[in-house]
């Protein structure tokens, strides 16, 4: 089943993505940059601890590339990507510039 424009745009309304991208900059800025963000523990063994002031750099690193590849405030972006620590940062990136996003886990394959 398609999902039309207009459906999408009503489930999430472009302030409140504007306000999920902009979550990490007052905890920054109030000095708790250095208390953990995320906690990653892959299923591999990979572990990595992300502080609100690396999630906020991080956030802010991929929105730039978002725009620089012409994303822009009610796009539609969506994410094939498997579960990695840098997930949330790419997800709060798409927010950060309002742009809509869907996430499909790249580890959904049919099975045959």
């Amino acid at each position: 089943m398609a999902v039309r424009a207009h459906a999408v745009d009503q489930v999430l309304p472009r302030r409140r993505a504007q306000r999920v991208g902009q979550l990490r900059r007052p905890l920054v800025e109030a000095g708790k940059g250095d208390k953990p963000a995320i906690i990653f523990e892959g299923d591999s063994g990979d572990n990595r601890i992300y502080t609100f002031a690396q999630l906020k750099d991080e956030v802010s690193k991929f929105a730039n590339v978002l725009k620089k590849h012409g994303v822009k405030k009610g796009d539609r972006v969506a994410l094939y990507l498997p579960m990695l620590a840098e997930l949330p940062a790419v997800m709060l990136a798409c927010a950060r510039i309002g742009a809509i996003h869907m996430w499909c886990s790249a580890a959904s394959r049919p099975r045959h």
